[in-house]
């Protein structure tokens, strides 16, 4: 993992929402995973919020890039 080749002594990953499956994966990765929930079953993660609309990719490539 590229975070643990740069000396990170934790590496924590937090999410809003995840599935049971997600969350196998994530924590073989990292040294632990902080989430608010974890519904069963999932569906899609835009039933879960009240604004969820679709953004652009020009809209997410300037979020990155602005990152």
């Amino acid at each position: 993992m590229r975070l643990k080749k740069q000396s990170a002594k934790k590496v924590i990953v937090a999410v809003p929402l995840v599935t049971k499956e997600a969350v196998l994966h994530i924590r073989a990765i990292v040294d632990d995973v902080v989430y608010l929930a974890m519904p069963d079953p999932f569906s899609a993660v835009g039933c879960w919020y009240r604004e969820f609309s679709q953004l652009t990719n020009i809209e997410v490539i300037d979020s990155l890039e602005k990152a």
